[in-house]
């Protein structure tokens, strides 16, 4: 999701993270909207989520990201992109796909 004040942004999680992610993502800044978080994708090591924030706050939670050994992707993800992550996200929940 991009707009003129919400960013949707990439983290990668160490898989042994994930339930530390899930239980404070929404207090490592202020402004960060709550229950968006979603699982895009894992292999072995890491798991991909995305988040979505105020684009105010980017800097901070780039910041805390970075305390709590999290990798903040920090690359521009076209609009086409986007909507592909999101149709896979909802295909995973949907049909139950195996994630890899």
């Amino acid at each position: 999701m991009g707009s003129e004040y919400l960013k949707t942004v990439l983290v990668c999680v160490p898989k042994i993270l994930m339930n530390d992610w899930y239980a404070k993502y929404e207090s490592l800044c202020a402004m960060i909207v709550p229950r968006t978080t979603e699982l895009i994708t894992q292999d072995q090591d890491y798991a991909l989520f995305n988040v979505t924030l105020f684009q105010k706050t980017e800097d901070t939670f780039k910041h805390k990201c970075r305390e709590n050994k999290l990798v903040l992707n920090d690359r521009k993800i076209k609009q086409e992109l986007r909507i592909q992550i999101r149709t896979l996200c909802v295909l995973q929940k949907v049909k139950k796909l195996p994630t890899e």
